[in-house]
């Protein structure tokens, strides 16, 4: 039994995307999110859906394109 034995399956329950950053990791391989397009990045929003913290961070990108188009 480790230390951490409560927290097991924590993070992967949390976080099933990893944690949100500057680069999405996908099957296909890792694409940093301000080289995604638009629709890529709204299809990745609805894959993690509205709760998930990777859909901040896409709105946060497509809103950031908006106001420096």
């Amino acid at each position: 039994m480790s230390l951490y034995s409560d927290y097991d399956g924590y993070f992967e329950e949390q976080y099933p995307f990893g944690m949100a950053g500057d680069v999405w990791h996908s099957h296909s391989g890792d694409i940093k999110v301000s080289d995604m397009t638009d629709s890529h990045i709204r299809a990745c929003m609805r894959v993690v859906g509205e709760d998930d913290v990777w859909y901040g961070r896409f709105l946060n990108e497509l809103k950031r394109r908006e106001a420096h188009p």
